[in-house]
């Protein structure tokens, strides 16, 4: 087993060094961070700094409830951080207020609501996140999708840029790097 544990490791190695380097050169900028869920080790291992994965929320696609909220060291003797996905407590309960599907189906309102309350009361900036496609309403439908994909995948697209533009204007933000070392200082 841990033969086929090491073959992993180096396989995703190989594959996060080849993408990070073609995004690197395509965007022109350096990237210390990857969103993947579960891989904190072996992104240390690889020379990432911080990772943004992990949803401390309950999901039925992902989420770790008991995760921390708030930016947190996860693992022992490293400086690597993660930030997770930012979410609003209720009732002792994590919301989603990071994007994604989240901020696209649900109105703006409430997504302004949920950031300015883990700004004011938490004293904390969000973390924020959209998936590309969800900013292309013209994007070939996949036929035969079950409804609850197609529920989750198109609704609402049209009113997603406009949506972006509007949390644009009403907070302000910075690069993942700078937050992740502002928050690390913190640890």
């Amino acid at each position: 087993m841990n033969g086929i544990y090491q073959e992993i490791r180096v396989a995703l190695h190989m594959v996060w060094r080849r993408r990070w380097l073609a995004l690197g050169i395509a965007w022109g900028v350096c990237l210390l961070g990857w969103l993947v869920i579960g891989a904190h080790a072996v992104l240390a291992e690889a020379g990432y700094g911080y990772s943004s994965s992990v949803a401390p929320l309950v999901h039925d696609h992902y989420g770790w409830p008991e995760a921390p909220r708030f930016a947190y060291r996860p693992l022992a003797d490293s400086d690597f951080v993660e930030l997770p996905v930012t979410t609003v407590q209720l009732g002792g309960r994590n919301f989603a207020a990071g994007g994604g599907g989240f901020f696209r189906l649900f109105p703006y309102a409430l997504s302004r609501w949920a950031i300015r309350r883990v700004n004011q009361q938490d004293h904390r900036p969000a973390s924020f996140y959209f998936h590309p496609w969800e900013i292309d309403p013209e994007q070939p439908r996949v036929a035969g999708a079950p409804l609850k994909s197609r529920m989750r995948h198109y609704v609402s697209l049209k009113r997603m840029a406009p949506k972006l533009q509007r949390l644009l204007g009403d907070f302000q933000w910075g690069r993942t790097d700078a937050v992740v070392a502002e928050q690390a200082a913190l640890l």
